[in-house]
């Protein structure tokens, strides 16, 4: 279980660089943006974030499983307009599911992941006040750690759905590392995963009160989150996995899980569905629908 420690680093190292832009460049760097852009856009986004704890066996699973490709104007809409996942990657989880980082980057963890649905415009009307969208992108931040100690917050921006590739303006970041592919993979999964029918949310609610008694104790306050668990076959799946790997996993024993779409005319009532192919068993699957807003 879970108890906020990533959302809690993730804000804090947050409000530290914005009491001190001059801080040590070693201890808390933004990139991509100018640092007044910066705090805007995290101020902004972290009071309105709809947040998530997630487990280690949900965790392992989404990390396994093979990001599907969308159709041909299939749009994936999130369930809410900002969302936080509290949770956390070492460099060895990462590696062991299979992401090759190289040995040069001193990469050494990621704790809290944030992410929103934004447009994309083109590139000759991106200073007009009246431009219109011309595709989607995911926007994903996630602080990161080295291991000189610094703190990165670090965004990704994955496009969804654009017109012609060529009409916007995508930068560097269409260059990504690995570990940026694979944090806007595991969102991407993470987002269809909210609609498998034995996943249930334990709400924990934190109001005023309890926060004053958090505020009083030293700590800060915190929003309410809803704990996922899994349920039903898939919670079957998962205590069996884990009981065979003893809490550790490597690419090297499992066969990566996929999305596969229904479109064969023998499915019937099901054609149009995903079928989540579980990472490690082949053949078996769950349905889950194709319209991805819980909202």
């Amino acid at each position: 279980m879970t108890n906020m420690t990533n959302y809690i680093n993730f804000v804090k190292a947050f409000e530290q660089y914005k009491l001190n832009k001059s801080i040590d460049p070693n201890s808390v760097e933004d990139s991509g943006v100018s640092g007044e852009e910066f705090i805007e856009n995290y101020d902004t986004s972290i009071p309105l974030c709809k947040v998530f704890e997630i487990g280690d066996d949900i965790k392992r699973l989404l990390l396994l499983t093979k990001t599907p490709s969308l159709d041909d104007g299939e749009q994936i809409n999130l369930p809410f307009d900002y969302i936080f996942l509290d949770i956390a990657f070492t460099r060895a989880e990462l590696e062991q599911a299979g992401i090759d980082i190289p040995k040069k980057d001193t990469f050494k963890s990621i704790q809290g992941i944030m992410f929103s649905k934004g447009h994309l415009y083109a590139e000759k009307d991106i200073d007009n006040p009246n431009k219109l969208p011309v595709g989607n992108n995911l926007r994903v931040s996630a602080m990161m750690t080295y291991d000189d100690n610094s703190i990165e917050f670090n965004t990704m921006n994955r496009i969804l759905w654009v017109k012609d590739e060529k009409m916007v303006a995508i930068g560097n970041e269409r260059i990504s590392s690995k570990i940026k592919k694979s944090l806007g993979d595991f969102v991407i999964n993470f987002v269809h995963f909210l609609n498998n029918p034995e996943i249930e949310y334990l709400a924990r609610v934190r109001d005023e009160l309890s926060n004053a008694k958090r505020v009083k104790r030293g700590k800060m306050s915190l929003p309410s989150s809803d704990l996922i668990r899994v349920t039903g076959e898939l919670k079957r799946y998962v205590d069996n996995i884990a009981s065979e790997v003893h809490d550790s996993f490597s690419h090297r024993f499992w066969v990566r899980g996929h999305f596969r779409t229904l479109k064969n005319p023998r499915f019937k009532k099901n054609v149009g569905k995903r079928k989540w192919i579980l990472p490690y068993i082949k053949g078996k699957g769950i349905l889950i629908e194709k319209t991805y807003s819980v909202k």
